[in-house]
């Protein structure tokens, strides 16, 4: 009896649990790929904008006391350099608000191993106003204007001093071949009479302390 009951309970289990079975979820049949997007048509370009020309400005700049002369070679005086900065750059110049040299219209330069010569060499399209290059030559010009020109003030404190001679070795290498080994020489350059001037406002033989300055002068750097 005991036997027929068992057998009994495992066939119900038996049924129960195919039953259960049965009533499980189906198995998801797989999806079908989807077809691939169509590719978006490119954008337009964008119309250009149109800039409307920006008319000149004239800068007025006013100073405390009157200019000495404005001709680099000759001019003395804090004002006279104050406005030399404003349209000029010497070879090397200061980085603003510090005591730090920075390269101006050269870089810094090579120096010899006697002391004695410093190289620089004149940082690439560097040009006048009108479009005239700036020239190693330009300098060997000033400095033969400067030393030759009588009562120069500004050459008698910082060319004639220290330079004996200024060669152009190409079209943008100029050496500066000192009266001696002068450590603080790259301080030197940085004044007036090492801005380069025009040759055509500021010829040999006398100065132009007061050039006619016009909207298409070449006279800035």
């Amino acid at each position: 009896m005991k036997r027929r009951n068992l057998i009994f309970a495992l066939g119900l289990l038996v049924l129960v649990s195919l039953a259960m079975a049965a009533c499980g979820p189906a198995t998801p049949e797989p999806a079908e790929p989807a077809e691939p997007a169509e590719p978006a048509e490119p954008a337009e370009p964008a119309e250009p904008v149109e800039v409307e020309p920006v008319e000149p400005v004239t800068l007025i700049i006013g100073t405390t006391d009157e200019l000495s002369g404005l001709d680099s070679s000759t001019a003395y005086s804090v004002h006279d350099w104050e406005i030399f900065r404003q349209i000029n750059r010497p070879l090397l110049s200061y980085e603003p608000g510090t005591a730090n040299l920075v390269p101006g219209f050269a870089d810094f330069p090579e120096v010899s191993d006697d002391g004695k010569t410093y190289t620089f060499t004149i940082r690439e399209g560097v040009a006048f106003c009108d479009g005239t290059a700036l020239t190693a030559q330009m300098y060997v010009d000033q400095f033969g204007r400067a030393t030759s020109i009588p009562d120069s003030e500004s050459s008698g404190a910082l060319v004639e001093p220290f330079v004996e001679s200024v060669d152009a070795m190409d079209d943008r290498t100029i050496a500066f071949h000192l009266t001696d080994a002068i450590g603080f020489f790259p301080l030197v350059v940085t004044g007036a009479p090492y801005m380069p001037t025009h040759p055509d406002v500021y010829g040999p033989g006398e100065f132009n302390s007061f050039p006619e300055a016009s909207a298409d002068s070449p006279l800035c750097g």
